[in-house]
């Protein structure tokens, strides 16, 4: 036994349930579970340097510096939330990027009803809201090779268990929510389970049909986001 198992055995044991559920959810996904990251985001970035394949995920129990849109920090509390960032060397052409956050935010708000999170809405262009404060943001950084995608890293962080005090140390207090101050009671593993499911039943390298295209939209303007592609930037 290495000695952060020795020292965090609770915590072995909950990293090793999400690696377990997650490979069992999405199958042929490569899924890697950290105890700590600075960035998940960072973390993909990495492994795609280095030709990690499509449908490479990162889950993170904690981050040390995670962030937004815009380099904004996003607190990332020990097991209070799903800390996620995907590696996707999707076929598409440059012009399609702003779709990444849309299915993103599609399979986030369906991983929270499954959940049993009720009322979520995006607020565009990359957060999930409710009337309570934002719940889940969104961040898609994709690297172009001329007119395509040559990869593209897609982060979500998800609040799951953060209770008031929670929010309140972190300064979050009336602008932040959480799947536990939304009414449900909800596991980190049936949560990241729920959302890796949901966006794997979405994306596929190829692009989007148009049939997918307006499926997409459908799902996207019924939750509040507005009639057109956002900007990924």
């Amino acid at each position: 036994m290495n000695r952060a198992a020795a020292s965090d055995p609770s915590g072995a044991s909950l990293r090793a349930r999400l690696e377990h559920r997650l490979r069992t959810t999405a199958p042929g996904w490569n899924v890697r579970v950290m105890d700590r990251s600075v960035s998940t985001q960072d973390t993909a970035r990495r492994m795609a340097e280095r030709r990690a394949p499509d449908r490479t995920a990162v889950f993170a129990r904690e981050q040390t510096a995670g962030r937004g849109r815009h380099g904004r920090r996003w607190q990332s509390l020990r097991d209070r939330g799903v800390y996620v960032s995907v590696l996707l060397r999707c076929e598409w052409p440059a012009t399609d990027t702003g779709w990444l956050p849309m299915l993103a935010a599609v399979a986030t708000l369906r991983a929270l009803a499954d959940v049993g999170v009720a009322g979520a809405c995006v607020k565009p262009p990359n957060d999930i809201v409710t009337p309570r404060g934002k719940l889940a943001g969104i961040l898609a950084e994709p690297r172009l090779h001329g007119e395509r995608i040559e990869f593209a890293v897609l982060g979500v962080g998800i609040n799951a268990t953060h209770d008031e005090s929670d929010l309140a140390a972190a300064g979050l207090r009336g602008r932040a929510t959480s799947c536990r101050l939304e009414g449900a009671t909800v596991s980190l593993e049936d949560l990241a389970a729920a959302w890796l499911r949901r966006f794997d039943e979405l994306y596929h390298p190829a692009p989007l049909s148009r049939a997918e295209r307006r499926a997409v939209m459908e799902a996207w303007r019924a939750a509040g986001g507005p009639p057109e592609v956002p900007g990924w930037r």
